[in-house]
């Protein structure tokens, strides 16, 4: 199950970046409280979903500050 299986059905991309054959996932205006097991965190203006090293490549190209977290 990859991390894409967390998001759920009311959250919808509000954009995606169509690079080769995998999607990119955008989230805006996220409560990330959602995303955490102790249910704590504030307002993310992007929540990115990636999955390819190329993936991680264009978000860094493409925007000035990020803040990674993962598992």
């Amino acid at each position: 199950m990859g991390i894409r299986a967390l998001i759920s059905e009311k959250y919808k991309p509000d954009k995606t970046l169509n690079r080769g054959i995998e999607i990119m996932k955008i989230l805006a205006n996220v409560e990330m409280k959602n995303y955490s097991n102790m249910k704590i965190g504030g307002r993310a203006k992007e929540l990115i979903f990636i999955e390819k090293e190329e993936e991680l490549k264009e978000v860094l190209k493409t925007r000035d500050k990020v803040f990674l977290i993962g598992n």
